[in-house]
């Protein structure tokens, strides 16, 4: 490991930080670390010698203001939508009604598929958004994190088309993808009972961790798992927002929602787990 030295240079570019997928949240500068790092990188560019100290640890410029490294993290967009639970009625949902009051002024794609439990999936795809209705449920999906906005628009047309169905609840739900965790999240994962387990011939095939937190006066629940087959940790916050009433009276609930939702959620990557979701 190399020695730490007051001439830390910040690279010239953030080549060699976006080679290690890495980021420094604030200005490293001339800064030293507040104390070792679990590892570094050390990488000869221009026939200079810079360390890339990569640990989940605190820096300290030389005003004494705390810096971290943040990991870049993917936003996982198959996963992540908005859930509308409730009793619709999928006969509503043709190709017209969708085209006029959902998506008016276009011609939707409209695909059909069959679920396990015997019942119907409708998929309708229009305006660059997607929706499907299933018993019990409407899923709109969220293309980017710059179209959050529109697929909330979407959903609230959905409502206000039919404002008398009766909603049980709304999900809001973001997924991420860590594809090398280290800090935090990799220690997190590190069950105390592992190697006992494995001494008695029992070999976790999955991890999974999930909580239920209370965050900024939303109920989060939160949950991160990994599989045998990959290193890679999947991290999924879904904000539930609890309704058992009419469509009409879940717009002003879900209006805007979504954006605090996906705010909510950097902040909790950035400050628990140092990780900056990739816009």
């Amino acid at each position: 490991m190399p020695p730490f030295d007051d001439d830390i240079r910040e690279p010239e570019d953030d080549r060699l930080l976006d080679e290690g997928r890495l980021r420094v949240a604030g200005d490293l500068g001339r800064g030293r670390p507040a104390e070792a790092p679990a590892r570094a990188i050390t990488t000869d560019r221009n026939g200079e010698n810079i360390a890339i100290y990569a640990a989940i640890l605190p820096f300290r410029s030389h005003s004494g203001s705390p810096l971290l490294i943040e990991r870049a993290v993917r936003a996982n967009w198959d996963r992540s939508s908005i859930v509308l639970a409730g009793a619709w009625n999928q006969a509503i949902f043709s190709p017209p009604w969708v085209s006029s009051r959902i998506f008016p002024g276009s011609n939707p794609t409209a695909t059909l598929a069959m679920l396990n439990t015997g019942g119907m999936l409708v998929q309708f795809s229009g305006h660059g958004a997607q929706f499907t209705v299933q018993p019990g449920r409407i899923e709109i999906k969220f293309p980017s994190a710059s179209e959050i906005a529109a697929a909330e628009n979407v959903a609230l047309r959905i409502l206000e088309a039919l404002p008398e169905t009766p909603i049980e609840a709304i999900g809001v739900n973001f997924a991420f993808d860590v594809a090398q965790p280290e800090g935090t999240l990799a220690e997190l994962m590190s069950f105390a009972d592992s190697s006992a387990l494995r001494e008695c011939g029992a070999f976790p095939s999955d991890l999974l961790i999930s909580r239920q937190l209370a965050f900024r006066g939303d109920i989060v629940n939160l949950r991160i798992a990994q599989t045998a087959s990959t290193s890679t940790f999947h991290v999924d916050l879904n904000f539930n927002f609890p309704i058992g009433l009419a469509a009409s009276s879940a717009i002003q609930r879900l209006r805007g929602a979504s954006s605090r939702a996906y705010d909510s959620s950097v902040q909790l990557l950035r400050t628990v787990y140092h990780l900056q979701p990739e816009e």
